[in-house]
């Protein structure tokens, strides 16, 4: 499912971060947490452009925007694509093996609205005391199809978040946010029946992240520290099959850096979380609580004036708890680190490399370890901007994954490729096209009972081809 993520596996934050039905049987109760826990790496996007906004008092300004769509996507259930099961008129004879994609037209549609303090155009840069913004923004996508089993699977989600910051020019700095973002997602085709209680039989899921973080740059700014504490909440609101997951998270963390050149530093990141499943109950799918800690040191900025870097290597621990259905879980334990390099040869040509390893929470088994590389190119042409990036990212599944009816030792590997065009027409009015393909490669099948299902795989191959004019003025 398309979702941006971070090595926890959550969301990013939508206003400015510093730190980075019956009741379902046990299998569908595990493919729905499959579903869930799929994601495409690449999600096309709208540049990120802002005008001048509506001057609304002396300090504070009204942004309006709005991107709207028009694309094809050619697997909306993420199904396998499997056929051999399937009748000449397209009804399955072997359940097992009747799994073919169904693609659909769409129309996306997404109003924002913020309140903020003055931007860059009307002085915003000069040091100010205080600094605020309100966005909220409505995200929607309606299929276009005769055929009601799929355009009832209409996405409506929500965005909001509110940043407030004291002193932001100062030697110390005071943040305190809050945001929250609803996604809403059609699920494989395999286990739609165990969502027909939801609103538009889709996986939602709604998340908060309610936050204080206090930065002190003393000397100019060569020296900074960053604390930070972050109170999560993400709830799966579609069906049972999922309720047992929704999640319970405190975050810590320590950023320190040190510039030895003006662009150029050292850093250290230390992070500790409190995973916990609180809405599980007694579920046989609630995963144990979890307490993964982060500690890792790197270099970042500039290297020559046409490379930057940001490395880093630490180690984690996931600190995986047991529980009945997930009894001597293991834990992570090994290094982590991240490698990204980017080269500017001219002023309209970018070149970026990046590589991680890390591990990330899990809505199976108990935590994936998490690989990750792409390569990145950015060309501008005349005022046609173009980018190609191309992602693969390994995700291989710890625990006991038979809670979730899936047998154990379960490796997803998922190649990615994003190609588009920007067209600023002004600098808060942008036109783009674009295609994003992925594949996942998995090994996952389903258990039933004491024997193996000769189950539809959780692979699939999914195409989406999109055109969008963005306003953010």
């Amino acid at each position: 499912m398309p979702s941006s993520s971070q090595p926890n596996g959550r969301p990013g934050i939508l206003v400015p971060g510093h730190v980075s039905e019956k009741a379902p049987g046990k299998r569908a109760r595990f493919v729905a947490a499959v579903v869930a826990a799929v994601s495409s790496l690449l999600a096309a996007g709208p540049a990120r452009a802002e005008g001048p906004g509506f001057k609304i008092s002396d300090s504070l300004v009204l942004h309006l925007g709005a991107s709207l769509g028009a694309g094809y996507d050619s697997n909306v259930f993420y199904s396998s694509g499997d056929t051999t099961g399937c009748s000449a008129v397209g009804l399955p004879t072997d359940p097992n093996r009747c799994d073919p994609a169904r693609g659909a037209a769409y129309l996306s549609f997404r109003p924002t609205l913020d309140i903020a303090t003055n931007p860059v155009q009307r002085g915003g840069n000069e040091p100010h005391a205080l600094d605020f913004r309100l966005h909220l923004g409505l995200p929607l996508r309606f299929l276009l199809s005769t055929d009601p089993t799929l355009n009832q699977h209409y996405t409506i989600g929500a965005e909001g978040g509110l940043l407030l910051s004291i002193f932001p020019f100062g030697e110390w700095t005071v943040d305190l946010f809050d945001n929250f973002v609803r996604t809403s997602e059609p699920p494989y085709a395999l286990v739609r029946a165990a969502f027909v209680g939801a609103q538009a039989q889709n996986i939602n899921n709604d998340q908060n992240q309610l936050g204080l973080r206090i930065r002190y740059r003393p000397g100019g700014g060569r020296l900074e520290a960053t604390l930070q504490y972050t109170l999560g909440i993400s709830y799966y609101e579609s069906s049972p099959v999922l309720t047992a997951k929704s999640l319970l998270w405190n975050d810590f963390q320590l950023r320190l850096r040190w510039n030895f050149f003006p662009k150029t530093g050292v850093y250290i990141n230390i992070s500790e979380t409190t995973n916990n499943y609180v809405w599980g109950g007694t579920s046989p799918n609630t995963p144990p609580p979890a307490y993964p800690f982060r500690a890792v040191a790197g270099l970042i900025g500039l290297i020559t004036p046409k490379l930057s870097v940001n490395l880093n290597v630490g180690y984690g621990n996931s600190f995986t708890q047991s529980n009945a259905s997930y009894p001597n879980s293991p834990s992570y334990n090994l290094p982590i680190g991240l490698a990204e390099l980017e080269w500017r040869p001219g002023a309209t040509t970018i070149l970026a490399l990046g590589f991680r390893h890390d591990f990330s929470q899990a809505l199976i088994g108990t935590y994936y370890m998490l690989d990750t590389a792409y390569i990145n190119y950015n060309q501008q042409i005349w005022r046609l901007v173009g980018n190609i990036k191309f992602a693969w990212e390994r995700r291989q599944y710890e625990g006991n994954l038979t809670a979730d009816s899936l047998l154990n030792g379960r490796v997803d590997n998922i190649l990615a490729l994003h190609v588009g065009i920007d067209l600023p027409i002004k600098d808060y009015l942008i036109i783009s096209i674009g295609d994003d393909l992925a594949k996942d490669f998995s090994n996952c099948r389903l258990q039933s009972g004491a024997g193996v299902v000769n189950a539809l795989p959780c692979d699939y191959l999914r195409n989406d081809v999109w055109l969008r004019l963005a306003l953010a003025y």
